[in-house]
């Protein structure tokens, strides 16, 4: 899936707020809409890392999940 028209901002915003949604499914048992959540969470920390990664090459992905403080399930 595509993020271009998003800023960095809406995709920090973003992943939590899926993520919450793919818990809660869970708990519903709903595990087709949470396992879809959850991709797209993580496809939205993808698309994050990336662009953070174009403008600094040297940050490694651990260096953006300690500092963005996401967690993805």
């Amino acid at each position: 899936m595509k993020y271009q028209d998003l800023t960095l901002d809406q995709i920090r915003h973003a992943i939590p707020f899926i993520v919450a949604n793919a818990k809660a499914a869970a708990r519903a048992d709903a595990l087709d809409l949470a396992a879809m959540l959850q991709d797209k969470a993580e496809s939205m920390w993808d698309e994050l890392v990336r662009r953070i990664r174009a403008e600094d090459p040297h940050t490694t992905e651990a260096d953006i999940r300690y500092f963005e403080g996401i967690q993805l399930f």
